[in-house]
């Protein structure tokens, strides 16, 4: 940002700067995802929408195609994460421009269950 508070346009122009910022948006959400999914695990989709004031907003909304959800909340960016099994995906869309981001998450590392002493523990007796 500049002193007067605005956001400097590369050399490039608008086009490229909103490419640069609608890509960099796409692989922090995808490495958020991925590092959530490690966490929790689970399957889920949550829709992350980019409004033209630059506030951010989260919603559930699975079904609905990208550009309708970012023209019904008015949003100039809209991604969808979704992950599944091991597998994190993000798609996004910004006008006419798509990306589509994929990862895979590692397989868990094996650990054995914790062996509860009190259940191996049998008495017996003789009588």
């Amino acid at each position: 940002m500049n002193p007067g508070g605005e956001q400097a346009i590369p050399a490039g122009g608008a086009d490229e700067f909103y490419v640069d910022e609608f890509l960099s948006n796409a692989g922090r959400l995808l490495e958020t995802a991925k590092a959530a999914s490690q966490a929790q695990g689970g399957n889920e989709v949550l829709a992350i929408l980019i409004g033209l004031d630059g506030a951010i907003h989260a919603v559930s909304a699975p079904d609905w195609p990208l550009e309708s959800l970012a023209r019904e909340h008015g949003a100039r960016m809209a991604y969808r994460v979704s992950r599944t099994g091991r597998k994190v995906r993000v798609e996004g869309r910004h006008g006419s421009q798509r990306c589509l981001l994929e990862a895979e998450l590692p397989a868990p590392a094996y650990r054995p269950a914790a062996t509860d002493c009190s259940a191996s523990l049998v008495r017996m007796s003789l009588t």
